[in-house]
């Protein structure tokens, strides 16, 4: 009579040590899988979500900023020119209010093309900002071709109004600041989701090789030790590329954007008392002297801010210059002179926040070029690892 072949499926099958130690293998390297998949969808999203803020995000808010402060000056040099009595009375600023413009014209271009194609509001508003721009401009050269301060009063409310371009502008800076908040928060959930798979593994290993040193009375097994060290990288270069893209984003917004921002408040209060002037002389409006006194004050205290915004000894000195030929052009009277220096070292000021907002995007994107890919190879290493170190134990029962 024949023996009895025993079912692969027995219970003694399932608890012999070889089932236990390849039901562990398989047990740790799902954890590993899991690991790095969530690894590289988390680098994945954090490197989209960087890449949108440099490609669109952070254009469309640095971009509507410089659009607000180029609108501002072309309408001060506008009003400067119609108080001097035409374009040919004053060439310097016309040539400062025609630069502005097209200027102006230049970033809703960059502006439209950097915003996303679903983003159909942004879109829209662009659209009639160019269209409102194109209007002015007309409106500017009838105005100075048959003077009128009726006339003159509508542009300026047409540049800094309620419903104006300035206004329309903002909003376009307003969406994409919240789109800012999203994007820098992009990735957050799936990193430390991530980082738990990575502690449930290394748990996993741990407990493994103790098990096998009581098993085997081997203290080191070389391939759960190197699976282990492999994870402990990963999960390490996880953290430090999370953490550091937020603390570069994080300094992006308050060292750069922030000034940016606080630059083109101070630009737009800097060209309104520069407006309220011409057009006092204009007799268009009252300007008098408490409330020439409070919007100076004003200016002065934006320029407080935005020296308490620079984080570096050159940005403290460029607020200083603007400082000093704000005071220069409040104690000449109107002088355009003094208003073209001052505008001059607030744009400088401007330019390079825009570059140091362009900076922190850079360095954040450069913290995660190779996390995807390497939280592929890494898991993979650990997982061959792994096998590895059981593989010879599993050999010693057969």
């Amino acid at each position: 009579m024949g023996g009895v072949t025993e079912s692969r499926l027995s219970l003694d099958r399932i608890q012999s040590p070889p089932a236990q130690l390849r039901a562990w293998s398989v047990v740790i390297v799902a954890l590993i899988a899991i690991t790095g998949s969530l690894s590289a969808l988390a680098a994945l999203r954090m490197s989209s979500a960087t890449d949108t803020i440099d490609n669109s995000t952070g254009a469309l808010l640095t971009g509507s900023q410089e659009l607000i402060a180029s609108l501002a000056e072309a309408d001060a040099a506008n009003t400067s020119v119609f108080l001097a009595g035409g374009s040919e009375a004053d060439r310097q600023r016309r040539l400062v209010y025609e630069t502005a413009v097209e200027r102006s014209a230049r970033q809703l271009e960059r502006l439209a093309a950097r915003t996303p194609i679903e983003n159909a509001a942004d879109h829209e508003r662009l659209e009639g900002l160019s269209a409102d721009l194109v209007g002015y401009v007309s409106d500017v050269e009838q105005t100075l071709a048959d003077p009128d301060t009726r006339a003159l009063r509508t542009l300026i409310d047409d540049v800094g109004g309620e419903t104006g371009m300035i206004a329309e502008a903002a909003q376009v800076s307003t969406a994409a600041d919240a789109q800012l908040d999203d994007d820098i928060a992009a990735g957050e959930t799936l990193t430390l989701i991530a980082l738990v798979a990575s502690v449930a593994a290394l748990l996993a290993l741990g407990v493994a090789q103790l098990r096998l040193a009581n098993r085997t009375q081997r203290r080191i097994n070389p391939g759960l030790l190197a699976a282990t060290l492999v994870m402990v990288g990963l999960a390490a270069w996880l953290t430090i590329a999370a953490f550091g893209r937020l603390s570069d984003l994080n300094a992006a917004r308050a060292d750069g954007y922030e000034s940016i921002a606080a630059s083109a408040e101070l630009q737009i209060e800097g060209f309104g008392y520069k407006t309220l002037d011409a057009a006092n002389q204009l007799s268009a409006r009252d300007f008098d002297p408490s409330e020439r006194l409070e919007l100076a004050d004003s200016v002065r205290a934006r320029i407080a801010t935005l020296g308490d915004l620079a984080d570096s000894e050159r940005e403290r000195a460029a607020v200083d210059s603007v400082a000093t030929r704000w005071e220069r052009f409040v104690d000449s009277g109107g002088d355009n002179t003094a208003f073209n220096g001052f505008t001059t070292s607030l744009e400088a000021v401007l330019l390079g926040n825009r570059d140091q907002f362009e900076a922190g995007v850079d360095s954040a994107s450069a913290r995660l070029e190779w996390l995807f890919l390497g939280s592929i190879v890494l898991a993979l290493a650990a997982a061959g690892a792994t096998l590895a170190g059981y593989q010879p134990r599993i050999n010693e029962y057969f």
